[in-house]
This record gives structure tokens, sequence and C-alpha cells, in this order.
């Protein structure tokens, strides 16, 4: 198993093949495989949609047994035999914070790999009842993914998000800019974030929002400030006239610099 991301946090995907227990059970026999690669022994916090998908009946409950389900729908921890406890959090009750703990989602959407991401945790397993829900968190962190042949001696390289370069100076020299604990609350950053896109859209240089999206996550920016800032860039392309951008924050001649470091990065 090899990390794949540039956050220290380790990712692992299951794809939802097979039966509907088969993910479900690799997710929890992975478990201290994972610990061994985080260095501790570490709570495993089962991320769900709601309490109802731990009904005894479904595929999580059949996979754990009655009185595991049982005891977790009372908030109560389940010690594991190769220690930590599993506990159960909800979109409602799960905590912003979980430094200290493996987060292990299933049935994932996008509001809960939000979460993931944004918790700090040492590392995540996303488990989906569809691929598509994952599409977008795949291609921004590119994951483990269970199942996939690996060379160890060879770690995947991640997929370039940008694919013009203008583009990403761009948005190195705005992330250096903003305050990312708080996305784009600030009324500058916001209108600094304006700004970037208006440049790039009259000088013609093009972008997906997308992807403008997946490239700030990957950079450090919060979920949250990162769908900000995938909408002002989408605002801009689509013509709409956004609050900001009235008085120039940047030079003059910013095009002129990100086109000059894009070619001394493409060197």
């Amino acid at each position: 198993m090899t990390e794949t991301t540039n956050d220290r946090t380790i990712r692992i995907l299951i794809p939802p093949h097979g039966s509907p227990l088969d993910p479900v059970k690799t997710a929890l026999g992975i478990l201290p495989e994972v610990m061994e690669r985080i260095s501790r022994v570490v709570d495993t916090t089962l991320f769900l949609p709601s309490k109802q998908s731990l009904d005894s009946h479904k595929t999580i409950g059949k996979v754990l047994g009655s009185q595991v389900t049982k005891t977790l729908l009372a908030n109560k921890p389940v010690r594991f035999s190769h220690g930590g406890n599993l506990i159960l959090k909800t979109q409602i009750t799960f905590r912003e914070i979980q430094t200290d703990t493996i987060v292990l989602g299933v049935y994932v959407n996008g509001k809960m790999l939000n979460k993931m991401d944004d918790c700090g945790a040492p590392a995540l397993i996303a488990v989906p009842w569809m691929e598509k829900e994952v599409e977008e968190w795949r291609r921004t962190w590119n994951p483990i993914i269970l199942g996939e042949k690996v060379d160890d001696d060879a770690p995947k390289e991640e997929e370039p998000l940008i694919d013009n370069p203008v583009v990403e100076e761009a948005l190195k020299s705005l992330t250096m800019m903003v305050n990312l604990s708080s996305g784009l609350a600030s009324p500058s950053d916001r209108e600094s974030a304006i700004q970037v896109f208006q440049i790039l859209f009259s000088n013609n240089e093009h972008y997906d929002p997308k992807s403008i999206r997946a490239w700030a996550l990957r950079n450090r920016w919060r979920p949250d400030g990162a769908d900000e800032l995938q909408a002002v860039a989408k605002a801009i392309l689509d013509r709409r006239r956004l609050r900001g951008g009235s008085s120039k924050l940047w030079k003059s001649e910013i095009i002129q610099t990100w086109r000059a470091d894009a070619k001394k990065s493409e060197q």
C-alpha cells in the first residue's frame, strides 16, 4: 500500500465491486494495515449518511453483526481485537476535527467527502455506493484504489489537474495571497479571486472550473473555500457580474508574469 497524496493523509478508495457486502468487509479488514502505515493504534470512525444506514438488515449491519450494530446505535464504542475502538458518526454528528482516528466513510456522498478531507485525520477510507459519487474525489487526490495493480517500487504520479500552466501560476499567486483557513470569506480575498479569473478570461487563458476546485483542494484550500473558488471561476466564464473586482489588486503586467513563470516551469 503506497501513499499517493501530497498532504500526508493516506486516502484509500474501495470501489463497489462484487457483492454489496464485499467493499465493507474489505474496508474493515484493512484497518490493521492502515494503522501499521500510520505507525500507531487509533480509533476508527465509521462515518455514515445516517443511522438508518446501519440497520441490521442492511449491508453494513450484516457485516458488523447484530450485537455490534446495537452497541454502535446506542452511541457506545466497540473494541477491536487488533486495538482501538469503532465509533459511529453520521453527517449530523461528525466532528470537524478527527486528528487521531481513521475515518471510514461508507456510502459516501460529496458532502461527506468534504468533511472527511477537512477533518485532519491521518487516514481516510471511502466506500461509495456508486463510483460516480467519488469521481471528483478520485481525480483530485489520486487515492490508493484497492483491487488495482500497483507497483510498490514505482508510486503513481498525481494526475495534473490544470492543463494550462498560466492558469496554474495564477492560482499559485492567489493561494499565496488569500487566507486559506477562511477561503474567500474576506472581501479582499474574494475580490482578488474575481480579478484573477477576469484577467485570465480577458486574456484568453482557458480553464475548467471543476479542475480549479480540484487543484485548490490538493493545494491546501479547505473544501468550502475550493467550492467558492469554483463558483467564482464559473461565474466569470458565464459572464455574470459579481460584486467586487472594482479596485485593482493585481499589477497591470501580472498576466505577463504568469506567462513567464509558466514557461520557466515547463523547462
